[in-house]
């Protein structure tokens, strides 16, 4: 005779066990009454909201350095998403970043901000400071005195161009009507 093993089903027929408990019962989800850790925690951040933001802001100053290595890693493990994410907003929102772009520059350059570039425009009715000519595809370019950083006004590139070459010295283009005149 050969000796074969019963299946566990089988060795449990043999001890009379119910047949009800030999069918597995699913287990349901909510067995549970009282939430997970993380759902507690999820809860009471969410009903903590400022107390979370003053210990995330106390841990950044307390930690400058492991958050810019921590920073620098998300970065580098996320750096498909970043681009990816870029390259859509900027297609989206083009206008608005060259806007943006326009506005840091005369910030950085003049200490004038658009809003104040537009003033000036509106002031010289959309012209030349000198010449009173319309701009052409480029806009009016900001003239500042080199030494005190002042705006005096907008100029066309030609009329720009001839007082930087001028090096700003009356003297150069007073000289420079007189040789027109001769």
């Amino acid at each position: 005779m050969e000796n074969v093993q019963a299946s566990p089903r089988s060795r449990l027929a043999e001890r009379s066990v119910p047949n009800t408990m030999l069918q597995l019962q699913p287990i349901q989800k909510s067995f549970r009454s009282v939430p997970s850790r993380a759902e507690y925690e999820r809860q009471w951040r969410k009903t903590n909201i400022e107390r979370v933001r003053e210990n995330n802001r106390k841990w950044r100053n307390a930690n400058p350095e492991r958050l810019k290595e921590i920073q620098r890693r998300w970065r580098e493990k996320n750096r498909h998403k970043i681009l990816t994410y870029q390259r859509e907003y900027n297609s989206k929102n083009r206008e608005r970043r060259i806007e943006n772009g326009r506005d840091a520059n005369y910030k950085r350059k003049y200490r004038i901000s658009l809003k104040e570039y537009e003033v000036f425009l509106k002031t010289q009715k959309g012209r030349c400071a000198i010449c009173g000519g319309l701009p052409g595809k480029k806009k009016l370019s900001v003239d500042h005195h080199h030494l005190t950083g002042t705006v005096r006004g907008l100029l066309c590139r030609s009329c720009n161009l001839m007082i930087g070459f001028a090096c700003d010295s009356v003297d150069v283009l007073a000289k420079g009507i007189e040789y027109l005149r001769s």
